[in-house]
């Protein structure tokens, strides 16, 4: 049902990625120059290198996981579906972060930058924590409504 606690879960772990969408993911400096990356894009004038590059990766996760743990929420009529949704939005997270990771050395690595994690960037840990608190409790309910059906 739409009033059940994993409704919640997933509600949550749809917006809270959304968030990513508007801070500092990753600041890259080397002392004169500076540099942000967002979700959506680098916020600098100062570093020529990133004129015009955006994390489309980024954004294309980024986007998955909210529309995906959305999705989601509304299939609560058939459960095993929804666990499967809710994996391949933990499947989305952790892709996340590999595209991050991955474009956040490159460009450290082409514009000699080093780089520094912003806390938000802690953001979808959260996400994944509440998709498995949901998929444990879409189980948890999946039990409930099989034992019940033993007992008529």
């Amino acid at each position: 049902m739409i009033q059940r606690i994993q409704t919640v879960y997933l509600f949550f772990a749809g917006i809270v990625p959304a968030i990513t969408f508007f801070v500092p993911l990753i600041i890259f400096t080397d002392g004169t120059r500076w540099a942000n990356m967002s979700a959506i894009g680098y916020d600098s004038l100062q570093v020529q290198e990133l004129a015009g590059s955006h994390p489309y990766g980024v954004m294309f996760f980024t986007a998955l996981s909210i529309t995906i743990a959305f999705i989601a929420v509304f299939g609560y009529k058939n459960r095993k579906a929804q666990i499967r949704k809710a994996y391949f939005a933990l499947l989305s997270n952790v892709l996340w972060y590999v595209t991050l990771g991955t474009y956040a050395y490159s460009i450290s690595e082409r514009a000699n930058l080093s780089l520094t994690p912003a806390i938000c960037s802690l953001l979808p840990v959260i996400s994944i924590l509440l998709i498995v608190m949901a998929i444990k409790a879409i189980r948890k309910d999946e039990e409930l409504v099989r034992s019940a059906d033993r007992i008529r």
